[in-house]
């Protein structure tokens, strides 16, 4: 088998792993830079986004408003999601949250200096219009 049959091959065997479902639309959500969440590096927030797009299930969180938990965390960049609705929420998929996280990532992304060098930071949350909200931040992990 050739390199390049062999690379689409391993390709098509892990998009099919994947859980997809329809993109969830955060365009022209509500959203929060930085404010009261330390931040972190994008980095680990990208492969967080790619990890969730794997994940099965539904992901459910109880009453709120700001009922949260964390779903992704690594190098110390974490990603929660919250229900804001006053009974429990399921979501259709991890994707959703992958979508609020990339969508942070895309927005608040920012660059400044730090130990000496030029690097890249974010932190923020994004609120979807059917009460509920992405959050990613520096986190201990």
């Amino acid at each position: 088998m050739s390199n390049f049959t062999q690379a689409s091959a391993e390709t098509e065997k892990r998009d099919s792993d994947k859980h997809l479902f329809g993109r969830t639309n955060f365009n022209g959500a509500k959203y929060l830079c930085r404010g009261r969440w330390p931040e972190c590096h994008p980095a680990p927030i990208v492969r967080g986004v790619e990890y969730l797009s794997y994940v099965q299930g539904k992901p459910n969180n109880g009453p709120g408003p700001g009922n949260c938990g964390r779903v992704s965390c690594s190098n110390n960049a974490a990603i929660w999601w919250c229900n804001d609705n006053a009974s429990s929420k399921t979501l259709n998929g991890f994707g959703s949250i992958a979508d609020g996280a990339e969508y942070i990532n895309n927005k608040c992304t920012r660059w400044g200096w730090q130990n000496g060098g030029y690097r890249s930071f974010v932190s923020g949350q994004v609120f979807h219009s059917t009460k509920w909200n992405v959050i990613v931040r520096k986190d201990k992990c």
